[in-house]
């Protein structure tokens, strides 16, 4: 018998093994009442005051508008999922669900206006498990909170050598309206790992206009140094491009595990 996500998570979790990092990520695919979704989330133990705790992180986006959402909640009882939604720093709204299986079902409901709630299916298609040093991850695409105006952020993780933490191998950089990789940012020739510095997977990369000319920029957070620092992919107006400078820089203070 196949074993499902609770019986995965809990020996993950809670067996105390020896691990190389700290993601234990899954990806769906699903519907608020019928309009598609895709939800990614992050199970971390311990990360805020109760030390059994699992907080979950995450982002989830409709895939007619493919804007990254910000979601956070806890499981209760190693069972029962609540996530709530932020836009602008505010709940917005709840997903509620058992954690269980590989097709779920819950409800979704606004905290905002008083309307019925909408039917959740989900269907898991993807994980990321990098608290086993033993085991080998195969490329997974991860989405990132920040995002640009027009685009989304894809970080594609992987392991390829045991013992080792999962690292960001590329940067997919995808257009909001068709969906389609307009450029793809290969972190293969970087010495340093990239993309594992900050505790929670979707804060590794931050859009922000470092030059100051009216563009905004991605930095994706480097494992350089003592203390990590980061990688700066610049937007060229010329080329219309993002160009990646391969040699990152290493930060005078200790990013905080977020």
């Amino acid at each position: 018998m196949k074993k499902s996500i609770l019986s995965l998570l809990l020996c993950l979790l809670f067996a105390g093994t020896s691990h190389a990092g700290w993601y234990v990520c899954y990806n769906f695919k699903g519907k608020i009442g019928d309009r598609p979704i895709h939800l990614s989330i992050q199970l971390l133990r311990g990360y805020g005051d109760d030390p059994e705790a699992i907080t979950v992180k995450g982002v989830y986006m409709y895939d007619n508008l493919n804007e990254p959402i910000p979601i956070n909640g806890i499981l209760n009882e190693r069972t029962h999922m609540v996530l709530k939604e932020t836009i602008n720093n505010q709940p917005n709204a709840m997903m509620d669900f058992l954690f269980y299986g590989n097709k779920m079902k819950g409800t979704w409901m606004s905290l905002k206006n008083k309307m019925s709630p909408e039917t959740l299916e989900l269907e898991k298609t993807g994980e990321l498990i990098d608290t086993v040093a033993s085991a080998k991850i195969d490329p997974i695409d991860i989405i990132q909170s920040a995002s640009l105006k027009d685009k989304y952020l894809v970080g594609v993780y992987s392991k390829k050598t045991i013992g080792k933490q999962a690292v960001m191998r590329k940067l997919k950089i995808v257009d909001k309206v068709t969906n389609k990789v307009t450029q793809e940012i290969d972190f293969e020739k970087v010495k340093t790992a990239s993309g594992n510095v900050w505790t929670i997977i979707y804060g590794n990369t931050i859009v922000d206009d470092i030059n100051n000319d009216g563009n905004k920029d991605i930095t994706v957070w480097n494992d350089v140094g003592k203390r990590g620092g980061y990688l700066y992919i610049m937007y060229d107006p010329k080329k219309k491009e993002y160009v990646l400078n391969p040699t990152p820089e290493a930060d005078e203070i200790t990013p905080a595990k977020n």
